[in-house]
C-alpha cells in the first residue's frame, strides 16, 4: 500500500535530491521509490513534476531512456512518443529563455537549447518547427547565410519565455522517426537523467533480464576452457553452470517496457552480488559529455561484434571514467584465486526508472588450475616442412587480448599432438587436442613489434609429423599510451595509430586476401575486429607510380557483418599518390571505385504540370550506394537561382516549399546530386502556376 506521506516528502526533497544527484552521489533506490510514487499519484494526465516542473509535451509514452546505446556514445535523455505524427506543442517545463538554436539536416535537426532560470538547460531535438516568431528570426539568418544549416547563441533578452509557454513543435527532422528527444543538462557538459528532476510515468513492470556473459579478461584466463566469452539465454530464470578460471566479467542483456507500451527502454541501476555480497554497481544517473565516447567500455562491443546485443558491463574497467559504479564496492571482476575453486552464486538485480526490480540467480564454477597449455612456450620448435601441408585442415588464428588463440580443424584421424610454432621466434607451443580433429591453444606475442610472421602447426601421431599448415601475416603490437606505425607487405597499406587512440594494450594481426570484384587493390583485413579504439586512427593507401584517380575511395567491410563494402571516404594528398581516411575498427579494408553516378527519382511535381497551389512542395528522392551524397555540392534551384532547400537523410529526400507564393508564370527547378567522389546527376522539370 502506498502511503501518501511518501509522496508529500518527495515534493518537498525533489529540488535538494536532484541537486545533490547531479553534483555528488546519494543512494539511488530511495531517490527512485519516491519520483515513482510521486509519478503514479499525479496521474497520467497531470502537467505538473512533483518537482514542479511542467511536463514538455502532453503525451507521456518513452520510447528511448537515459544512457541507453548509441554507436560509440549514450543516449543523454528520454524520447516521447508522438504517436508517428509531427506538430505536436512542446511546452517550456520552466521559466527561462532560448539560448541556443540549431538548424541541421541530420543529428538532431531543428533543435533549441532553453536556459531555465533555476540553472538548468533543457534540448528540445528533432523539431518540425518553432514558434512563428523564432522561425522568423531563422529564415533571416538562413537569408544572410544563404543555407539551410544554422546555428546561433542568444542572449536572455531575445525569446524570453514563462513556464507552459509553446516553444516549439515536435518534428522528425535529423535522425530518427518522428518523436521529441527531451534532455536535461547542468550547464552545457553534464547531462542528467530527466527522471531524477521528477518526468516519471506510472509504471509497475520490472526489467526482464535476457542474456548473460562470462567473458575471460585476459590472455591468461579461461572460460568454459576457452578464451572466447561464452553467452547464455535466460529461459525461464535459469541459465547452464560455467567454469572458469582466471579473471573474468560478467555483462548482462536486460530491458524494460512501460507498462501498456511496446518500446523496449533501459535500465536505471545494475547490481551484481558474489555468494551474497554486493561486488558492484552501476548507477546511469548523469556523465559529462567529454567522456561520452567511454560508453564503448561500458558495453560490451566484443559481444555486439560477434552479432549478440549490446550487453552492458557488470565490472569497471580501469580506463573508463565514467561516474556510473560505486567506487566504494570490492568490484565486478570475478578472480578464480580470490574467490577459491569450487561454485560461486551470482545475482544480478535490474531496476527500471520507477523501481521496479528483477533479479537473476545462477552458479559459476572456479577452477583451480588452467585447463589450456600454458603461454609461456616450449623452447625451440621442430622442423616442419610445407611438403606436409594437408588442404584438409583449416587454420584459424584470433588475437585476443594480447595473445593468439589458435585453432585448427580437420586434422586427420590419428593425430594426437599439435604444436604451434611461430616464424621467426623460437618458440613452441602446445595445442590442446578438443576431438573430432580439433585442437585449440594459445601463444604470447611479444611487446611493441612490428614483424612479418607465420604461424605453423604440426599434427603428430606418436611422436612423429603426419601433416603441417600454416598461415602468413603481419605482426603490430602496441603499449596503451605508446604510438604504432606499421605497412602492409607490398607497402600499399600504411596504418598509423597514436598513443591516445587506445585506451589498452593492442595486439594485431594483418593478412592480405585477393582482389574482389569491388576492389581495385588487394583486401587487407585486420584483426581483432572487437577492440574498443578511444579515437579513429589513420590509413593511407599509397600509389607509387601514378596517382589515385577522382573514383577512387577507401571501402571497409565490416567483421562479422553482412558482406558488403561501405565508403570510409577519401583524401587525396601528395600530388594523389595517397589516399587517406580515418577508421574507428579494424575490418576488411581495400580501395574500390564508384563509376555510378546519384540516383534521383520519385520527383515531384511531375514535368509540365499546371498549378494553382502557389506555394507548391518541390521534392525528390536521391540516393547514392558507394560514395554516399555529398550534400555541400548538391542544389536545388528554381529558374537558376539556388534556393533554401532542405535534405532529410532518413527520407533520402531533397526538398523544397517556397516561403512566400509564387507569382503566376512558368518555372523550371533543377535538382544538381553530386557524390563523394564527384559522380554528378541532373534533373530538370517545369511546372506553371497559375
Amino acid at each position: 500500500m502506498i502511503r501518501p506521506v511518501v509522496v508529500i516528502a518527495a515534493a518537498r526533497n525533489g529540488g535538494r535530491l536532484l541537486s545533490r544527484l547531479v553534483e555528488g552521489r546519494v543512494v539511488l533506490s530511495v531517490m527512485l521509490s519516491l519520483l515513482a510514487v510521486a509519478g503514479f499519484a499525479l496521474g497520467q494526465n497531470g502537467k505538473m513534476t512533483d518537482t514542479g516542473y511542467r511536463w514538455p509535451v502532453d503525451e507521456k509514452v518513452f520510447t528511448s531512456t537515459f544512457a541507453e546505446y548509441r554507436p560509440s556514445r549514450f543516449h543523454a535523455g528520454l524520447d516521447f512518443s508522438t504517436g508517428g505524427v509531427t506538430g505536436r506543442p512542446c511546452y517550456a517545463i520552466a521559466d527561462g529563455h532560448i539560448s541556443r538554436i540549431k538548424v541541421n539536416f541530420s543529428g538532431y535537426g531543428r533543435v533549441i537549447y532553453l536556459q531555465l532560470k533555476d540553472g538548468n538547460i533543457v534540448v528540445y531535438a528533432h523539431l518540425d518547427r518553432f514558434t512563428d516568431e523564432v522561425e522568423a528570426y531563422i529564415r533571416k539568418e538562413q537569408r544572410r547565410s544563404g543555407g539551410y544549416e544554422i546555428e546561433r547563441f542568444l542572449g536572455p533578452d531575445t525569446f524570453p519565455f514563462k513556464q507552459g509557454d509553446i516553444v516549439a513543435y515536435t518534428g522528425d527532422t535529423g535522425a530518427g522517426p518522428a518523436h521529441l528527444h527531451f534532455e536535461m543538462r547542468k550547464g552545457m557538459i553534464t547531462a542528467f537523467d530527466p527522471v531524477l528532476a521528477g518526468f516519471v510515468v506510472p509504471d509497475d513492470t520490472p526489467p526482464s533480464i535476457k542474456q548473460v556473459v562470462l567473458a575471460p579478461l585476459d590472455g591468461a584466463s579461461e572460460v568454459q576452457g576457452d578464451l572466447f566469452p561464452v553467452l547464455q539465454n535466460v529461459v525461464n530464470g535459469k541459465v547452464d553452470t560455467l567454469s572458469f578460471q582466471g579473471r573474468a566479467g560478467v555483462s548482462v542483456y536486460a530491458v524494460d517496457y512501460q507498462t501498456g507500451y511496446r518500446y523496449r527502454l533501459g535500465l536505471r541501476r545494475l547490481e551484481l552480488y558474489v555468494d551474497g555480497v554486493l561486488r558492484h554497481a552501476t548507477t546511469l544517473d548523469s556523465f559529462p559529455y567529454g567522456i561520452n565516447r567511454h560508453a564503448r567500455m561500458e558495453f560490451d562491443f566484443e559481444m555486439e561484434r560477434r552479432g549478440e546485443k549490446r550487453l552492458r558491463r557488470m565490472y569497471h574497467l580501469p580506463p573508463n571514467r565514467l561516474p556510473f559504479y560505486d567506487d566504494s564496492l570490492p568490484g565486478g571482476v570475478l578472480d578464480s584465486d580470490e574467490l577459491g575453486a569450487g561454485p560461486h552464486t551470482l545475482e544480478i538485480r535490474a531496476t527500471d526508472m520507477c523501481g521496479n526490480r528483477s533479479s537473476f540467480t545462477w552458479t559459476v564454477y572456479a577452477l583451480p588450475g588452467a585447463t589450456l597449455p600454458p603461454l609461456s612456450g616450449n623452447g625451440p620448435p621442430p622442423l616442419m616442412p610445407n611438403r606436409l601441408s594437408d588442404r584438409n585442415m583449416t587454420l584459424k588464428v584470433d588475437v585476443v587480448k594480447d595473445v593468439a588463440r589458435v585453432e585448427v580443424s580437420g586434422a586427420p584421424a590419428g593425430g594426437d599432438a599439435a604444436l604451434l610454432c611461430i616464424e621467426p621466434f623460437d618458440l613452441s607451443f602446445h595445442l590442446q587436442p578438443k576431438g573430432n580433429g580439433r585442437f585449440l591453444g594459445r601463444a604470447a606475442l611479444p611487446k611493441n613489434a612490428v614483424e612479418d610472421i607465420v604461424f605453423k602447426v604440426g599434427i603428430f601421431a606418436h611422436d612423429s609429423l603426419i601433416a603441417a599448415t600454416s598461415q602468413a601475416c603481419l605482426l603490430a603490437t602496441k603499449d596503451a599510451n605508446t604510438s604504432l606505425k606499421f605497412f602492409s607487405p607490398d607497402s600499399l597499406l600504411e596504418v598509423y595509430i597514436e598513443g591516445g587512440d587506445t585506451w589498452f594494450d593492442l595486439a594485431s594481426i594483418l593478412t592480405i586476401l585477393p582482389p574482389e570484384d569491388s576492389t581495385i587493390t588487394p583486401v587487407y583485413r585486420l584483426r581483432p575486429g572487437d577492440h574498443p579504439f578511444a579515437n579513429s586512427f589513420d590509413l593511407v593507401f599509397h600509389s607509387d607510380q601514378m596517382g589515385w584517380d577522382q573514383q577512387a575511395l577507401i571501402l571497409f567491410r565490416e567483421d562479422g557483418g553482412n558482406g558488403r563494402w561501405h565508403s570510409l571516404g577519401r583524401i587525396c594528398e601528395n600530388d594523389g599518390h595517397e589516399l587517406l581516411a580515418r577508421a574507428l575498427s579494424f575490418e576488411d579494408f581495400a580501395v574500390g571505385r564508384d563509376t555510378t553516378a546519384p540516383s534521383i527519382d520519385n520527383v515531384s511535381p511531375r514535368n509540365g504540370i499546371i498549378l494553382t497551389n502557389r506555394q507548391p512542395m518541390l521534392q525528390a528522392r536521391i540516393n547514392d550506394d558507394l560514395a554516399g551524397v555529398d550534400i555541400n555540392h548538391s542544389s536545388l534551384k528554381i529558374n537558376g537561382e539556388e534556393v533554401i532547400w532542405v535534405y532529410d537523410p532518413d527520407k533520402r529526400k531533397i526538398y523544397y516549399e517556397p516561403w512566400e507564393p509564387l507569382t503566376p508564370g512558368d518555372y523550371t527547378w533543377t535538382v544538381v546530386v553530386e557524390d563523394g567522389v564527384g559522380n554528378k546527376s541532373i534533373e530538370t522539370r517545369r511546372f506553371t502556376v497559375q
